[in-house]
């Protein structure tokens, strides 16, 4: 597969593309975890969420436990 060459740098994605690429991965991440961890990403919203009560200590347990067992196993998944 050869790599096509551009004169200009603008003749290509561009940041346009860059930021709509960009949001369209946080979307797709957000909607996916939705129903698990009512979307958040950010592991400091989900403590935050805890102090200030808004979410049991058994959800957040689960859902930190699920964060480091997709992590050990990305981790260790055999790279092609």
């Amino acid at each position: 597969m050869d790599v096509v060459k551009s004169p200009s740098k603008c003749s290509t994605v561009g940041i346009q593309g860059i930021d709509w690429a960009f949001k369209g991965m946080i979307f797709a991440l957000i909607y996916c975890s939705a129903g698990i961890s009512g979307g958040h990403i950010n592991p400091a919203v989900t403590f935050g969420l805890f102090l200030a009560r808004k979410l049991s200590l058994a959800r957040l347990l689960g859902g930190g436990a699920n964060s480091v067992a997709g992590g050990y196993t990305k981790g260790r998944w055999p790279r092609c």
